[in-house]
């Protein structure tokens, strides 16, 4: 993951809050094939960002697109 820390004008450092993971540590986490990762990318079908030529995904994004996901389906299983 992707992950560094600033420091404050008061010097004291903090942790970057928005982790991004790479198309290989999204694919890790979601238990898919990097390919897949990248078909998905081809057609919108899942959210990131390309950051000087390199797929990234903010985990938080990603977590919050899965909830997202799984609202839908239980909407269509209650209507059916």
């Amino acid at each position: 993951m992707a992950k560094g820390k600033i420091k404050k004008d008061t010097g004291s450092e903090i942790a970057i809050v928005n982790e991004f993971l790479t198309p290989q540590e999204l694919a890790k986490y979601l238990g898919f094939h990097r390919r897949t990762i990248y078909e998905k990318l081809a057609y919108n079908q899942i959210p990131g960002v390309k950051i000087f030529g390199c797929w990234r995904f903010r985990k938080s994004v990603i977590d919050n697109w899965i909830h997202d996901k799984a609202k839908i389906k239980k909407k269509r299983k209650k209507k059916d």
